[in-house]
């Protein structure tokens, strides 16, 4: 479901076209999201004031997996990395999933460490309102 909210934060993530890019796979038999990830600029004071991307939800539908769409949306996103001239980028994954980064050339580098201020708890079903960058369909 939309909400005012969701639609607001849409705007906000989408008012600069280099900041968030959204690649999304969607299949041409019923127009289901099958597979998502994107990517967002950090805008640094350190590396010459360099920018640094940040790579985030990478999902693939199960019945999916295994056909390519991970390494399609890792690949589309290092691109979009370079085309933005970020100097890295970067990514907090599950030590259970290393191995599908590494084979796409991440390096385990330090340590990642979170705390969480809040949680936020959706409970209505959310939809796709619209898509940044750009839409592959099988």
């Amino acid at each position: 479901m939309v909400t005012e909210k969701s639609e607001e934060r849409w705007d906000e993530v989408t008012k600069d076209e280099h900041f968030y890019k959204i690649i999304v796979y969607e299949s041409t038999a019923d127009g289901k999201v099958v597979g998502n990830g994107m990517i967002f600029f950090e805008k640094k004071f350190a590396r010459s004031c360099g920018t640094a991307g940040h790579v985030e939800d990478i999902v693939v539908d199960k019945a999916h997996k295994g056909q390519g769409l991970e390494d399609n949306i890792m690949n589309a996103l290092r691109r979009i990395g370079d085309r933005e001239g970020a100097y890295k980028l970067v990514l907090d994954i599950p030590d259970a999933e290393a191995g599908f980064y590494e084979k796409h050339g991440y390096k385990k580098y330090e340590i990642h460490m979170a705390w969480y201020l809040s949680l936020i708890h959706i409970s209505e079903p959310t939809r796709l309102l619209s898509i940044s960058y750009a839409v592959f369909c099988l």
